[in-house]
């Protein structure tokens, strides 16, 4: 069995960020984080409410 390098294979970030109102991490794909360090799911949700 070949030992695979996860945070390459997943192309993961070497630096682990959680958003500032929710629990995500930069480790899930497609998610980004604004210049205050909050998601785009926590963004979008807002935008809805509004």
């Amino acid at each position: 069995m070949q030992k695979h390098d996860i945070i390459t294979k997943y192309n993961l970030p070497r630096e682990v960020k959680f958003c500032k109102k929710c629990t995500i991490s930069n480790q899930r794909p497609r998610i980004a984080f604004d210049e205050h360090g909050v998601c785009s799911a926590c963004n979008y949700a807002e935008f809805k409410r509004a």
